[in-house]
């Protein structure tokens, strides 16, 4: 009876003092990509349709990911962080929004075959922290079919790294959103060099 007095007293001084010293529980924070500025450019309309974009591992998850530059291997998981979708549907819906504004293509209607495919990869996606700044990571591998190229298909490998113009979450938002931009303009100076567009 004793050892149940002391157990119950000890549990009762354990819980108080997480009250005392606990403090506030942190806020979650959401974050959506800035707004699109699409290039416009003057080129013959053409069906597209953007295919979902593939993810492995943690890319399917919602919180924000970063990588310390001392230990590069080391992908880390912010908590209180999260994309409001996950990064496969953001880019998914950028990469939809920019072709829309650029009045180069609209999206495939049911009752026609598409003149291009994009079949986006997504290979990195995160928050790069070093001695006091951060940028922002994207790489996005694109495998594109079109009816022009017949038999041949392009496949290319997209990357950027824009740095933030603070620490603050954001200023990395933000960033991303520059990295996705520079991203979809090579892939549209690309289309319209092939004269896909």
């Amino acid at each position: 009876m004793i050892i149940k007095k002391i157990i119950l007293l000890l549990g009762l001084i354990y819980l108080n003092g997480c009250s005392i010293s606990g403090g506030t529980i942190p806020s979650d924070h959401f974050y959506r990509l800035p707004e699109i500025n699409a290039q416009s450019v003057t080129g013959q309309p053409q069906i597209l349709i953007i295919k979902p974009v593939r993810v492995d591992g943690l890319y399917h998850e919602r919180a924000i990911l970063y990588v310390d530059q001392s230990e590069p291997l080391e992908i880390k998981r912010y908590s209180y962080h999260y994309w409001v979708e996950t990064p496969a549907s953001l880019i998914h819906k950028y990469l939809n929004g920019y072709f829309k504004q650029s009045v180069l293509t609209h999206e495939q209607p049911e009752q026609k075959a598409a003149h291009i495919v994009l079949k986006p990869t997504l290979l990195n996606y995160e928050r790069i922290v070093s001695d006091g700044q951060a940028d922002a990571f994207v790489k996005l591998h694109i495998d594109l079919q079109s009816s022009t190229l017949k038999d041949e298909s392009f496949s290319r490998t997209y990357e950027a790294r824009v740095r933030a113009s603070s620490m603050t979450m954001h200023d990395t938002i933000g960033a991303f959103g520059k990295a996705l931009d520079q991203i979809t303009k090579e892939l549209v100076n690309d289309l319209l060099t092939r004269k896909l567009i």
